[in-house]
């Protein structure tokens, strides 16, 4: 910012760089679709000045604003190519992979973020690693191993940064959920909201915990998620974007046994968040509650994608 606004530096300064200062200050501060495209425009004649390291940073640049799952790969996977050893952007690849769902692919990439995380000799960036490798276990099954991370995270919680303690105790929460170990993700949400948290995705927990069992204080705690969900949803662009009150009333069509409406609202979910690590459990939600209207034929049609979906998991 004290660079932009040093009038004697600009005059000084290479006109590519100084264009490149200004794409990174107005990503830094969230500018508008068409402002960031517009410099993007007028920085691309003058790409042939950049050395290497500045053109991973152009294309994770790019990658960082890109609305479109596909356009954000190809810019991260440029902006590697150009800085294999750039830990934020081995990063970006570590957890563009998890969303896309290449869950070896990602694991790869944490792999060597460990490793340049003590190059970088961040707290902040360590736990960040430590949390995405967690969630990568999480989703290949391995649950011990993501709840015996995060414990060891937690215990360090005394020299952690609160947001950072609260982060690490609402993932272990998810993981004692995707274990089914609803007793302990129940008490694990509630810490986690306790000590301010306020994540939907730990109401969730307690609502779906609730639900499996069969706990009378069901309705109160879906009435306590959606005042929640309120209050919450402007925080994050995916809470923003998850479809939460169309899954929690899924979950109430399940408990009243109405499955047709539970399989109809899940469906909104699965098909809002298409590449999502949440399909996963809706998938398994839904070949539960065909079964369970005993229409087989659509239990298979569901298990055969949740089979694929784990195929793509392992490339």
């Amino acid at each position: 910012g004290a660079l932009l606004k040093d009038r004697t530096w600009i005059a000084s300064f290479l006109f590519p760089q100084f264009l490149f200062l200004r794409l990174y200050d107005r990503v830094c501060a969230d500018a508008p679709a068409a402002e960031i495209e517009a410099l993007r425009s007028e920085l691309e004649p003058a790409l042939a000045f950049f050395d290497s390291k500045e053109l991973a940073v152009y294309y994770d640049l790019l990658g960082v604003v890109a609305l479109d799952l596909h356009d954000e790969t190809r810019y991260f996977k440029q902006a590697l190519r150009y800085d294999p050893e750039s830990f934020l952007i081995r990063l970006h690849m570590a957890m563009n992979a998890y969303f896309r769902q290449r869950l070896l692919e990602a694991d790869r990439h944490v792999a060597v973020c460990k490793t340049l995380s003590f190059q970088v000799g961040s707290l902040f960036r360590f736990v960040q690693v430590a949390s995405l490798e967690a969630q990568i276990h999480m989703d290949l099954g391995d649950y011990e191993t993501a709840i015996t991370c995060l414990k060891n995270l937690i215990n360090e919680g005394k020299s952690l940064d609160p947001v950072l303690y609260q982060g690490c105790l609402s993932i272990l929460a998810f993981a004692y959920f995707r274990k089914n170990d609803m007793p302990a993700a129940l008490q694990t949400a509630k810490e986690a909201l306790r000590i301010g948290a306020a994540k939907p995705v730990l109401h969730f927990i307690l609502v779906f915990a609730a639900f499996r069992l069969n706990d009378p204080c069901f309705a109160v705690r879906v009435h306590t998620a959606k005042d929640a969900l309120c209050l919450t949803q402007d925080s994050d662009p995916f809470d923003t974007f998850m479809p939460w009150n169309a899954l929690l009333d899924g979950i109430v069509a399940w408990k009243d046994e109405n499955f047709p409406a539970a399989i109809s609202l899940l469906e909104q979910v699965r098909q809002a968040f298409a590449m999502d690590p949440l399909r996963v459990c809706v998938l398994e939600w839904l070949v539960e509650l065909a079964q369970a209207q005993k229409d087989f034929a659509l239990a298979l049609q569901y298990q055969k994608e949740l089979a694929a979906l784990r195929s793509g998991q392992m490339r």
